[in-house]
């Protein structure tokens, strides 16, 4: 079998070593912007995100599946 590819993730680099000749990598710094700074919150049933939309989430009443 030639396909023995392993992935790995150290720090912000992700690393593809196809065990044949060099690895390659990829740097995912560039996705750590943290732009999505958003907060959920639940008052009674109501559940929402900040900048976003509310859902207004279901009572249990006792008949729900537990799975």
């Amino acid at each position: 079998n030639t396909d023995n590819q392993q992935i790995s993730l150290s720090t912000n680099t992700l690393t593809l070593s196809n065990g044949t000749g060099a690895d390659t990598t990829a740097d995912l710094s560039g996705y750590l912007d943290n732009t999505d700074s958003q907060t959920l919150s639940i008052t009674g049933n109501d559940l929402s995100i900040t900048g976003g939309n509310t859902i207004t989430l279901p009572t249990a009443d006792g008949s729900e599946t537990i799975v």
